[in-house]
């Protein structure tokens, strides 16, 4: 697989490794205890996750700096509601033929360095190349899509684009795997005693607010900006950048939450390197409101799906999987295909190698104003 440069990962937020050729990094249940604790929410403090999993801060920090020195953990990002920005997210599958080595890393470095795309990835499948195109309006991304055709000639066999209604990151369970069902729902669903600064008990109640649109100003847009690259920044190191105190930063970001235009805080982590492989099940589903209620939770409890987008087209669903290998793989589709036989009537899949890119607001914002 290709590299980047480290000036380009610097530039580009939501690079991972592919973890070919490389030694398996086997984790200890303490490390996989603190991935879990931070899928839930990358801003949970030291002394929470300590207290929650029975050891002390300087444990904490020493394993976590060793899980980025690993490159396991690269960062984290703010989930922004394209909604929020007057836009809407396209996913753009594209299926390529007779190119080079050198003509793909060409390719990838023009979607990376487009503002509008805001996903890049390669794997193998019935497609090579993922996108995901944020535009105002659909005559934008009819724009967009024909500087793609162009760019890509005749290497382009054909492509699947698919608006995208919904989206949701989930738990990293597997990294817990013998985990208690009903207390992390209970957890992930409620929020006891008092904020730690990771902003949770905003997340937990926004659950059940509608979203209703939120006029941006630049002080908004800032605060934005810099949480999308690093969720981690101190509210005081925040206040200094946009120079407006620390309350109101404060303030600004809880409204932010409560409006649904954060919609989570999640952690970028590199799964290839631990031995896992990233599918994508693209799923045509047909059912009914209740039966897609049991769906949902059903996949939001499920420890191997990590996220879902909710998509209009030829699939509806699409579901981001880690799995041990493709026997595993095999083994949660049957038992989703079980369970929802009568409401599946097919799917595709397709097996992730490397992430080129995800950013959500800073960039695209510029170019939507």
């Amino acid at each position: 697989m290709m590299k980047q440069s480290k000036n380009d990962k610097d530039l580009f937020q939501g690079f991972m490794e592919p973890g070919i050729n490389q030694e398996k990094i086997e984790l200890n249940i303490l490390r996989r205890k603190i991935l879990f604790e931070l899928s839930i929410n990358p801003r949970f403090s030291y002394s929470l996750i300590a207290k929650n999993l029975g050891v002390s801060q300087e444990v904490v920090s020493y394993n976590i700096n060793w899980l980025k020195d690993k490159k396991i953990l690269n960062g984290s990002i703010a989930i922004i509601n394209p909604e929020a920005i007057n836009c809407q997210s396209y996913e753009l599958y594209i299926r390529l033929q007779n190119y080079s080595y050198e003509k793909l890393k060409e390719f990838i470095d023009y979607f990376v360095s487009n503002p509008k795309i805001r996903w890049v990835a390669n794997g193998s499948g019935h497609f090579d190349l993922m996108l995901s195109v944020v535009c105002k309006n659909f005559e934008e991304f009819n724009k967009v899509l024909n500087e793609i055709k162009t760019k890509l000639e005749n290497h382009l066999v054909n492509y699947l684009m698919l608006p995208l209604l919904e989206e949701d990151f989930l738990y990293s369970f597997f990294f817990n795997e013998n985990y208690d069902a009903q207390k992390v729902h209970e957890r992930i669903t409620k929020f006891k005693g008092k904020d730690d600064g990771s902003f949770q008990k905003y997340f937990v109640e926004a659950k059940n607010h509608k979203f209703e649109q939120m006029k941006l100003d630049d002080t908004d847009k800032r605060i934005i900006s810099i949480l999308e690259s690093n969720t981690t920044e101190s509210l005081l190191n925040i206040s200094k950048k946009i120079d407006v105190s620390v309350n109101t930063v404060k303030n600004r970001i809880i409204a932010l939450i409560k409006n649904k235009v954060i919609l989570r805080f999640f952690p970028l982590i590199s799964v290839n390197p631990l031995g896992y492989q990233w599918h994508l099940a693209m799923l045509n589903m047909d059912f009914d409101e209740e039966t897609e209620k049991k769906f949902l939770y059903f996949i939001t409890m499920h420890p191997y799906i990590v996220y879902y987008a909710k998509t209009i087209g030829q699939y509806n669903y699409i579901l981001s999987l880690t799995v041990k290998d493709a026997v595993h793989y095999n083994s949660i589709m049957l038992e989703l295909r079980n369970k929802f036989h009568k409401h599946l009537k097919e799917y595709e899949d397709l097996l992730i190698f490397t992430q080129y890119k995800y950013v959500y607001f800073a960039n695209i914002i510029k170019h939507t104003s």
